[in-house]
């Protein structure tokens, strides 16, 4: 065999035969481990806020999943008052325009027109309590309804409804035959992707005209009433992208005027009113990008009317204020949430104050934004209200003090009307950390609407003093809010930064093999924490339930030979750990025993053997004989001794796991039985000198002549 064939022959050998070996446990790597950081943003609950009443006996109580022993980069935290309670009523279908107030004449502002886009549909609605649910009176199709507004528009004292279609281009009427039937619509053509609408005298003639605006063009459509459900149509050229419309006296000349969002353009047009309906003298003011919205309202409590727009290109409110000479200022821009859509200008809390607030409806957070009016009349004090999701359109319903106290969102996703009702305002409000909030604790300053605590220091003393609260490598930080004037709160806009605490490496060492009896040295010393705490170390052994020993290096004695496997886990101060296993091969030591005699002969053969040994858990692979003349191995050897006495017999035998084990005996050597030289030998005596070189030379000359001559008589013969 080639030796190359031999050395893949062993090879395989090896391989096959070390498969069935246990398991050799590698050390860990004690490489660094790069420090990680994590975001939390959400509540142990999953959830983004939360919102509930604290009062005397109860408080708001919130809880943060934080990975034991973090170290707090950055936490913080938004507590709010919540003026309102918000209740979602699902709609079947996606909703688009919304229009609400009192449309049966009850003096209730419980009636809501709901127009559906997609599927092409106008509800009448009314809003019932106890339960609170919609109630349909009314359906009438219109293609692709993009907005809804209700006027008399006949003078019959009974309010008829004006709906937009997108894609045809058109303007559908219904007059009102009672409070909720309505007669076949009339239809009127108007510019490309009518969106807004409006309705004012504008001649004046005491007749109701509508204002269309053509967002898909360049240009207003003027529907002039004749009063009877009859138009004129007049097209009036305006700039790029019209996306609203508002009505107002700007100029206090007893006209109205029209003031215009110019989408494409980011501009605001107001258009003077020359008294018979036709416009001159156009104003143009700048605002941010995406203007999608305007609204008219006297902002800062003087007699003039000022201008509110919201920007969805830059998710911010733009007021300009009306001077004196008739010219305006931009006196504010306030940020509100993502993608604005709708913005009014309401009284919000009429009982407090009768400023002017603003209220916006933001589709890409969710949420109504408000801005309150402060003492100086300029909208200083922030609110956020959570809606479902994307509003798109913003109302409300009036109540008993005459104050726009119940505000309506429409929302898309899912189709739904979020309802916000207002709440008992809470003061004296409180935030600390554990049970009753008593530890670390930070006060909003009195009248607040809401304030962003830093929560760097108290989550940073929490986490230390209720370490030993850890549970899987994780803490549960408990929080709560209190007030002492009772309300509604709101935690929401978590942000906290942590550098984890890194879980502990575990390397319970090399396989060992010790004897039966034989102290196994368990030692974990290479095992470490990267975040150089302190570990505890845990040695399970088979069949424990609680751990034999606890120290970095151990001691164990196995008394019954097999392989066992050791686990170490090595746990860090806040609960995290790590395990990796050892195996401990225990021997059980070979037996020597051996056939030796007693006595032999000196220079006689004497045979030893070790037949008897054994291995209780292998085989015995050397036997080595030391009969104080020599050492041999073999099972069974021959052996002979030359000197007479007594001499020890050593045999020690070898095991496939290097035990070794030593048996001795001693043999008395007898004197010899096979003498030296025969006694009849004589030796004989001495004849003389030895020959000199010449005689033996001689002497071998006749012998080869004699032996020459006795060949030559053979062949003759």
């Amino acid at each position: 065999m080639r030796p190359s064939s031999v050395l893949v022959t062993v090879l395989v050998v090896l391989t096959l035969f070390g498969g069935l070996a246990p398991p050799i446990a590698e050390p860990v790597s004690a490489e660094p481990v790069k420090p990680t950081q994590i975001h939390i943003d959400t509540f142990t609950d999953g959830s983004v806020e939360l919102i509930g009443l604290a009062d005397q006996f109860a408080n708001l109580e919130a809880e943060l999943l934080i990975p034991a022993g973090s170290q707090v980069l950055q936490a913080s935290l938004n507590v709010s008052r919540v003026r309102y309670e918000v209740t979602d009523i699902p709609l079947d279908a996606t909703p688009k325009a919304m229009w609400c107030g009192d449309l049966d004449h009850d003096r209730f502002y419980d009636d809501i027109i709901i127009g559906y886009q997609e599927e092409g549909r106008v509800d009448v609605l009314i809003l019932e309590e106890d339960p609170l649910r919609l109630v349909t009176q009314w359906s009438m199709d219109v293609p692709d309804v993009m907005a809804v507004i209700v006027d008399d528009l006949d003078r019959d004292n009974d309010k008829d409804i004006i709906v937009a279609s997108g894609s045809e281009g058109k303007v559908y009427v219904f007059e009102a035959l009672t409070f909720f039937t309505f007669a076949d619509p009339v239809i009127i053509p108007v510019g490309p992707r009518p969106s807004a609408l409006v309705a004012q005298d504008l001649n004046p003639d005491f007749k109701r005209d509508i204002v269309v605006a053509n967002t898909g063009g360049s240009s207003i459509t003027i529907l002039q009433g004749r009063g009877d459900m009859t138009f004129y149509p007049k097209r009036v050229e305006v700039g790029r992208g019209p996306s609203a419309v508002s009505v107002w006296d700007m100029d206090e000349d007893y006209d109205n005027d029209l003031v215009i969002a110019e989408s494409r353009n980011d501009t605001i047009s107001i258009m003077y009113n020359e008294g018979n309906g036709n416009f001159s003298n156009t104003t143009t003011l700048a605002t941010g990008p995406g203007l999608v919205d305007v609204d008219v309202r006297r902002v800062n409590g003087d007699s003039l009317a000022d201008i509110t727009a919201i920007c969805a290109g830059d998710d911010r409110i733009y007021v300009f204020t009306q001077r004196s000479d008739g010219s305006f200022e931009t006196s504010e821009v306030l940020e509100v949430g993502r993608a604005p859509r709708d913005v009014r200008g309401l009284h919000i809390n009429r009982a407090d104050d009768n400023n002017m607030d603003l209220v916006a409806a933001c589709s890409g957070s969710d949420n109504l934004t408000i801005y309150l009016a402060g003492g100086d009349l300029r909208h200083t004090i922030p609110l956020d209200v959570p809606v479902a999701g994307r509003p798109v359109a913003v109302g409300f319903l009036r109540g008993g003090l005459n104050e726009d106290d119940a505000l309506l969102a429409l929302c898309q996703m899912p189709p739904t009307l979020s309802i916000a009702l207002p709440r008992n305002l809470a003061d004296d409000i409180e935030l600390g950390f554990g049970p009753g909030g008593r530890e670390n604790v930070q006060d909003l300053p009195r009248g607040s609407e809401g304030g962003r605590f830093d929560l760097i220091s108290g989550l940073t003393n929490y986490i230390e003093r209720h370490k030993s609260e850890a549970r899987f490598g994780e803490l549960v930080v408990h929080l709560e809010a209190r007030a002492s004037n009772p309300g509604w709160l709101r935690l929401h806009d978590l942000e906290v930064w942590v550098k984890i605490n890194r879980p502990p490496r575990a390397d319970a060492g090399r396989n060992v093999t010790v004897l039966v009896g034989e102290p196994a040295e368990l030692n974990g010393s290479t095992s470490y924490d990267p975040d150089g705490g302190f570990i505890e170390f845990l040695w399970l052994l088979p069949g424990d339930v609680n751990p034999s020993h606890m120290d970095r290096v151990s001691l164990h004695v196995f008394n019954e030979p097999g392989t066992y496997m050791i686990l170490l886990v090595v746990v860090d101060p806040w609960g995290l750990q790590d395990q990796d296993v050892t195996y401990v091969r225990v021997n059980a030591p070979p037996v020597a025993k051996g056939t030796v005699p007693a006595s032999v002969n000196a220079l006689e053969p004497t045979r030893l053997s070790a037949h008897l040994s054994e291995d209780p858990d292998g085989s015995i692979v050397d036997y080595i004989w030391d009969y104080s003349q020599g050492v041999v191995h073999g099972r069974t050897v021959d052996v002979i001794f030359t000197g007479e006495g007594t001499w020890n017999v050593t045999l020690e035998v070898v095991d496939d796991q290097g035990a070794r084990t030593l048996a001795t005996w001693q043999v008395e050597v007898l004197p010899s039985r096979v003498p030296l030289r025969d006694p009849a030998e004589h030796i004989p005596a001495d004849q003389g000198e030895v020959p000199g070189a010449g005689a033996i030379g001689c002497a071998m000359a006749l012998i080869c002549g004699a032996g020459l001559a006795g060949i030559h008589r053979r062949r003759r013969n």
